[in-house]
């Protein structure tokens, strides 16, 4: 079963729109011979990202705030909407992970830190709530001095932004309350519990107004209790108790309580249809009314309004898409697409009346730019692209394409082709994604596609057994089969570059991250016949090690279900398919690099598998950077692109 609490930067009521196309300021360019073969990019300009995190415009949409990592430090900018200046600079520290940010009011922001705290040889992940009151340039603490490992879970703000509903423990021996906390600075002593604690329950919910109305959590026995009320005056009772990965609990995936009623939303099946978003009776636990479906994709996502109303849905067919329920903002969204028609257009915040919007422009060969829109004035002003040192013109467009894995499965996967050359006999790079189960490739911008795309590689993404979008039968296919039929399917897409004419078979790397670090190490390992080298960014190398990992990074729930995925129902020898264990097979190249900092694949993992392969005689390159799971830093990315470079040039070169 999946709660979700759904929310979306789409969340304030609509003005009347515009009738005219908004002018548009360009992204001013030279001329570009664009039927000639591209110069080399550097390095340095895929590294030179300008990261807009979260990007988000105030209430009355006079300001927009967006976050930034700088030299390994967090920061929060706010940014004057109307000149697109910056008016603060907020620093956020080094020691703890900025998780999320949101306005409470026009004057305050909401933010979210997180770390790993140690006690003894063990590792849990914790979180805390700040405010940042933008008047009196004043940071404060939400939360009390000694509470549970979660403290950033806001389950309702006040439209004033004089209050919050925190749900809290403190203590991770008690089970949370719902607290209101005021953020006018008076602190946890003015904090009044609305809603005491209570066995099973872990999460509250409540309604657009404010009032608690849910709570559910897990039973010792593996099902879910879920107690609701149907309003402030209304008695608590228990409406569900789930079996998990039941049909019962797949309608469970809930959000938007409707005020004065009953009646909810769910994202949910039906007849074996796709999951589509339906009108949902929290008292029957039924779903009553089809909202939406969108024939042969799941729902992914719901964009709500401030009443916690529908207005958009969010699907993947091969790219991100929307389909607007709110007429009003379907017409801005095509009176859009006519001002930037190349690429794709998201609406990716909003204020309160519709006074100004965010928006994005961009497709999987152009990282793309935001714009401030103001409908009033019918204007679009450029504020800032995503890659300045990139000329998207330059780089490669992807293309999807289907191929039939060795067992009849079938796979969609995406194709770069290096721009404006002859596309025969070229070298490939396999480019596994990480995750590995639910997580998937798309059609979207990827430094890593265009970065080997320019140096003169063909790039294949496949969307093996266990990746997301394809369906439940589709993720379930990959559990147990790490190593195994999922990396049949890497081999595979190869054979279908090759027999295409695409690629030379004797030219043929594979690169990861993640869980696609993995993939490209097992694949040296495992096929030394068949590629010539591997480079791996954060690779799990030892399983066992991984999984006793995760046992407290993930907590009991994500952990028990990520191992039976990784599992499966048959035995699973995870020393025979872990990398660092089977290194003495290794006859390849090898690139291993990885983040000191990491908490999701620790160093260890790196170190690991570096010491097994002296140990065994086996030669590889490596590099440490000072940096976490993903790149914060531009410095510490272009020292993985430039690592990949020399790599590639000696092992794999492409001309």
């Amino acid at each position: 079963m999946r709660f979700l609490w759904l929310t979306a930067s789409f969340c304030f009521a609509v003005a009347a729109h515009a009738q005219e196309t908004p002018d548009v300021k360009s992204r001013a360019t030279e001329e570009f011979d664009e039927s000639s073969i591209p110069p080399l990019i550097p390095t340095s300009a895929f590294a030179d990202r300008f990261d807009l995190g979260g990007v988000e415009l105030s209430p009355d949409g006079k300001r927009f705030a967006y976050t930034r990592v700088e030299d390994g430090s967090n920061f929060l900018y706010v940014v004057n909407a109307d000149t697109r200046q910056a008016l603060q600079k907020i620093p956020m520290g080094t020691e703890t992970e900025f998780n999320w940010f949101r306005w409470a009011s026009n004057d305050r922001i909401l933010y979210s830190l997180g770390g790993v705290l140690k006690q003894g040889s063990r590792e849990a992940a914790f979180t805390r709530l700040f405010l940042y009151d933008l008047i009196g340039a004043e940071k404060r603490y939400i939360g009390f001095p000694k509470q549970a490992f979660v403290g950033d879970d806001v389950i309702y703000t006040d439209p004033a932004g004089e209050f919050i509903l925190l749900d809290v423990s403190q203590s991770i021996y008690k089970w949370p309350d719902v607290w209101r906390f005021p953020l006018d600075g008076s602190g946890h002593e003015n904090a009044v519990k609305l809603r005491a604690g209570r066995d099973p329950v872990n999460n509250w919910v409540a309604d657009s107004q404010g009032v608690v109305r849910m709570g559910y959590g897990p039973l010792r026995s593996g099902r879910t209790f879920v107690t609701y009320r149907g309003g402030p005056d209304k008695k608590w009772k228990r409406v569900a108790l789930l079996k998990r990965g039941s049909d019962e609990s797949e309608k469970w995936n809930v959000f938007g309580i409707q005020p004065g009623s009953d009646l909810g939303f769910s994202l949910t099946k039906n007849d074996g249809e796709e999951e589509a978003l339906y009108e949902f009776n929290y008292l029957t636990g039924e779903p009553t009314r089809l909202i939406y479906r969108q024939p042969g994709y799941p729902i992914d996502s719901v964009g709500l309004d401030k009443k916690s109303r529908p207005i958009s849905v969010h699907y993947t067919d091969d790219a991100s898409q929307i389909h607007w329920l709110d007429q009003t903002m379907a017409s801005y969204q095509s009176m859009l697409e006519k001002a930037l028609p190349k690429g794709r257009v998201r609406m990716i915040s909003r204020s309160d009346g519709g006074r100004r919007m965010l928006v994005w422009n961009g497709s999987e060969n152009d990282p793309g730019a935001l714009y401030v829109f103001t409908p009033g004035e019918k204007k679009l002003d450029l504020f800032a692209n995503y890659r300045p040192s990139i000329d998207f013109r330059m780089l490669s467009q992807p293309k999807p394409f289907d191929y039939v894995a060795r067992d009849g499965t079938k796979i969609r996967a995406y194709l770069t082709l290096p721009k404006n050359r002859d596309p025969k006999g070229l070298p490939l790079i396999i480019l596994p994604h990480g995750g590995p189960f639910g997580v998937r490739d798309m059609l979207s911008y990827s430094d890593r596609v265009q970065f080997l795309a320019n140096r003169g590689y063909a790039v294949i993404q496949p969307n093996f057994r266990g990746s997301g979008g394809y369906g439940e039968a589709f993720e379930k296919l990959g559990e147990g089969q790490i190593g195994k039929a999922m990396q049949d399917d890497l081999d595979d897409a190869m054979d279908w570059a090759v027999e295409k004419g695409y690629v030379d078979a004797d030219r043929v790397c594979v690169i990861g991250g993640s869980y696609g670090g993995f993939a490209a190490l097992w694949a040296v390992i495992r096929n030394p016949e068949r590629y010539r080298c591997a480079a791996s960014w954060a690779g799990v190398t030892d399983w066992k090690k991984q999984l006793r990992y995760d046992r407290n990074y993930l907590g009991r729930r994500l952990y028990s279900d990520f191992k039976d995925q990784i599992e499966g129902e048959d035995d699973f020898d995870m020393d025979s398919l872990s990398p660092a264990r089977m290194v003495e097979n290794l006859s390849r190249p090898v690139l291993l690099a990885h983040g000191k900092k990491d908490k999701r694949v620790p160093f260890d993992q790196f170190e690991f598998m570096v010491e097994r392969a002296e140990k065994a005689g086996k030669t590889i390159a490596t590099l440490e950077v000072d940096d976490g799971h993903s790149f914060t830093t531009k410095k510490t990315e272009q020292q993985w692109f430039d690592a990949l470079d020399g790599f590639l040039a000696k092992h794999n070169p492409a001309n």
